[in-house]
């Protein structure tokens, strides 16, 4: 009975924080030094209807067309880089929270290598096109509602569009994830021996293992990131910038943060999302009744620490490459954009 208090406070602490996240960046930095005059409220009706009418006119198939081709491009680029050079923290993160550090030792750095980079071929090979279907979803459903719903309702825009790219991107990643993440545990020696080997036993579905784990994971990180980061860099370019775009190393402190707070908060339903599909293609599971029965048997067998495990690692990775993939993201756009029309207010690519 006392665990299921603990672990119904531990799930109550994390939807009070999660929850009025959204709200609570914005009206406290907003009433601080805010000095704009009042406007009446009919006139500010009217004047907020013509600039939502304007810009909905403004857009439409090709302009929608270019913001996800643009999406694609950029976020395949950057997730391709990122992962690729976040691999080896990926391997030491995963490994604590499932098998431990077995064969990774400094007397032998040559196979400890080898274990490091085991299956990153197949993270260069999906990473672009998981990534680039995110932002190819994310940036034009973003646009779309932000003109219907007013530039003040960019949370909501923001959230919509997030869970909307996570779930497209999940019938490419999740399959990538499972080979991935049996490949780095050391259970399949390739990608190309753990893909014969889900397909002989489970075939199809067995892709899909640790499905509502990884989405665990995924839409709680993904909004909470997303979410600080859009917000964090808005009230950036306000406050700090007054309105020009941000440097490199303004950009590399957003990212930090808005990737560490929301890989902190969701370690718990990563160490459960990597227990799952560790398992995948096993005829014995050591962790059955999906993901709430493994998370009731992770605490039961190692108590609430093993919820934290590989944070600390978790953290680390995350943190750095945030940086390294929204900095990449990021000047790929501009770089897109200086290769678009010159007017801004006729350029599909400016977002």
């Amino acid at each position: 009975m006392a665990r299921c208090v603990r672990f119904g406070i531990l799930c109550l602490t994390w939807l009070i924080f999660l929850l009025p996240i959204n709200q609570a960046l914005p009206h406290s930095f907003e009433a601080a030094g805010s000095t704009k005059k009042k406007i009446p409220v009919h006139l500010r009706s009217q004047m907020k209807h013509a600039v939502v009418t304007k810009r909905a006119h403004s857009f439409g198939l090709v302009e929608y067309s270019s913001l996800a081709l643009v999406g694609a491009i950029s976020g395949g680029l950057a997730g391709a880089v990122t992962d690729m050079v976040m691999y080896p923290i990926e391997m030491i993160k995963t490994r604590m929270q499932t098998v431990g550090l077995d064969g990774l030792t400094l007397d032998k750095p040559s196979e400890s290598l080898q274990v490091l980079f085991a299956g990153s071929s197949l993270a260069l090979l999906c990473s672009p096109i998981y990534y680039g279907l995110y932002f190819a979803v994310y940036e034009p459903c973003k646009e779309f509602v932000e003109q219907r719903a007013g530039k003040e309702n960019e949370s909501l825009a923001t959230l919509i569009a997030c869970l909307l790219g996570t779930f497209s991107m999940f019938f490419v990643r999740v399959p990538c994830e499972v080979v991935k993440t049996r490949c780095m545990t050391g259970f399949d020696e390739s990608p190309r021996a753990a893909v014969s080997r889900l397909y002989g036993k489970e075939g199809v579905r067995g892709f899909f293992t640790g499905y509502w784990g990884l989405a665990l994971v995924e839409f709680p990180f993904n909004v909470v990131e997303m979410m600080l980061y859009e917000r964090l860099r808005s009230l950036w370019t306000r406050r700090v910038s007054r309105g020009k775009e941000l440097h490199v190393w303004e950009t590399c402190i957003v990212a930090a943060v808005a990737d560490g707070i929301a890989s902190a908060i969701t370690n718990p339903f990563d160490v459960i999302k990597a227990r799952l599909m560790s398992q995948a293609g096993e005829e014995q599971r050591k962790y059955g009744g999906g993901a709430v029965g493994a998370l009731l048997q992770l605490i039961s067998e190692e108590g609430y620490h093993g919820l934290m495990a590989g944070c600390l690692a978790r953290v680390l990775w995350m943190t750095v490459g945030g940086v390294i993939f929204w900095l990449v993201l990021e000047e790929s756009q501009k770089v897109m954009r200086r290769l678009g029309p010159r007017d801004p207010s006729s350029s599909p690519l400016s977002f």
